[in-house]
């Protein structure tokens, strides 16, 4: 995709922060441009999520993400942060090649490896506009067999209008990353969402929703 395109993707996603008529710490919309992602808004200190019968998370380091194009070094961030310190988020952001038109998907695995020790991670692109059974079942695997061994989960979200899944209402598309550092036997996954949406930016949600939420786009494990 030319500069050009990306350009004009910023530039709608800023017309949006204009048009929308929401108090300072409503969160906004967001837009793509092809294979980058952004986010429009960011905010205050997260609530925590409540508890779920036998949780299994690892620990991190939540953040808001400071502008509304940051979402993927602040996804990075939280999932470094379950491992070993962080370089902060411009030097992630500097890692990933993010600029104003976002962060490039295929990004991500390469900065999460080289700032985990051990860490070997991967790209899983999900097709079409919802995760098959069998695609599920394996994301599934993947984010427990990481959590289970010290691991966060990054992942790559396209929510449709009116369905975020903290209960914020979207008025149009949202491409965004948020991370995975838990879940439960009931299959709900622990999310930390640097939008802080709503003022929740760590909450349950379950697995198949996950990823639903990361069809047309994938995650990082």
């Amino acid at each position: 995709m030319e500069d050009e395109t990306y350009r004009a993707a910023a530039a709608a996603t800023r017309d949006l922060l204009e048009d929308t008529a929401m108090s300072t710490l409503t969160r906004r919309n967001m837009l793509r441009a092809s294979g980058l992602t952004v986010l429009a808004g960011f905010g205050a200190a997260a609530l925590a999520a409540p508890a779920q019968a036998a949780d299994h998370t690892v620990p991190h380091e939540y953040v808001v993400q400071p502008n509304f194009f940051w979402c993927g070094p602040s996804a990075c961030h939280m999932a470094i942060t379950a491992k070993t310190g962080s370089p902060g988020l411009e030097a992630l952001a500097q890692q990933l090649g993010t600029t104003e038109n976002g962060t490039n998907f295929g990004a991500i695995s390469p900065v999460l490896t080289q700032n985990i020790p051990g860490a070997t991670y991967r790209d899983q692109w999900i097709a079409g506009n919802d995760a098959t059974p069998e695609e599920k079942a394996v994301f599934w695997d993947r984010v427990k067999a990481n959590i289970d061994t010290g691991f966060a989960t990054v992942c790559n979200w396209v929510v449709p209008p009116g369905s975020y899944p903290n209960g914020y209402q979207n008025g149009s598309t949202i491409y965004h990353f948020t991370t995975v550092v838990g879940y439960n036997d009931n299959r709900d996954l622990l999310i930390a969402d640097s939008a802080n949406f709503n003022n929740v930016g760590v909450y349950w949600v379950p697995s198949d929703r996950v990823a639903t939420l990361c069809a047309e786009r994938g995650y990082f494990w």
